[in-house]
């Protein structure tokens, strides 16, 4: 009876510890949810940031090109695109999450396109190959997920 109820006390205890994540388990590279650029998360001080790494540029929308670039021809609007994104690379587009109860919380992300912040929160996704990220203004809120690159 002893043994079993060791045995018992041991799964309860072992499994409630490898059910807890790491605070560093985003620390790594994603790709982005428009699925056009590499964003490498890092831990600095408690916080926890992200910057682009890598953009795909073959991969970059030209009719989310803004009103400068309506008289360019498709091959300019493309190496205007390029270029602007070659300049973001090592920009930081989100910052200040700090983790707590399974989750990083109080941190913000930039919307290059918007010259935008936003408050910002992310979850690891049960698969722990993708991140949900909450993003807020004002009243609403939208999630969206980038996905684990391996390397």
């Amino acid at each position: 009876m002893k043994t079993s109820f060791y045995t018992f006390l041991f799964i309860l205890v072992s499994s409630a510890c490898f059910g807890q994540m790491n605070a560093n388990s985003i620390v790594g590279t994603w790709l982005n949810h428009e699925k056009n650029a590499h964003i490498e998360i890092y831990e600095e001080n408690g916080k926890y940031f992200g910057k682009i790494s890598k953009v795909f540029t073959d991969k970059l929308d030209t009719s989310k090109m803004d009103g400068k670039g309506q008289n360019l021809s498709e091959e300019e609007k493309k190496s205007k695109m390029t270029e602007r994104s070659q300049k973001m690379i090592n920009t930081i587009i989100l910052r200040d999450l700090k983790f707590s109860k399974n989750e990083w919380k109080d941190g913000t992300l930039l919307i290059p396109q918007k010259d935008e912040s936003l408050k910002s929160s992310v979850k690891l996704v049960e698969d722990n190959n993708s991140l949900a990220i909450k993003v807020k203004k004002g009243w609403f809120s939208k999630t969206i997920y980038w996905t684990k690159v391996n390397q």
